[in-house]
């Protein structure tokens, strides 16, 4: 993730799967590393918060999970 910033284009999406005793971590620090960006934890299919999508360019409002 520190990486990041420098490989992920303005409008680029980035896709993390992560441990569900972690997302909301992740997400924590995605959203500090892109402030700017959209931040959104995802379920899997047993409804376990399980992908953190981050979306440099948007608002953070377009990120929302439905």
């Amino acid at each position: 993730l520190r990486q990041a910033p420098g490989k992920l284009q303005q409008d680029g999406v980035l896709l993390l799967e992560v441990n569900e005793a972690h997302a909301e971590a992740v997400a924590a620090l995605a959203r500090v590393t892109f402030p700017a960006g959209a931040v959104a934890v995802w379920p899997d299919l047993a409804g376990l918060p399980r992908v953190v999508d981050i979306r440099r360019g948007e608002t953070r409002a377009s990120a929302k999970p439905a």
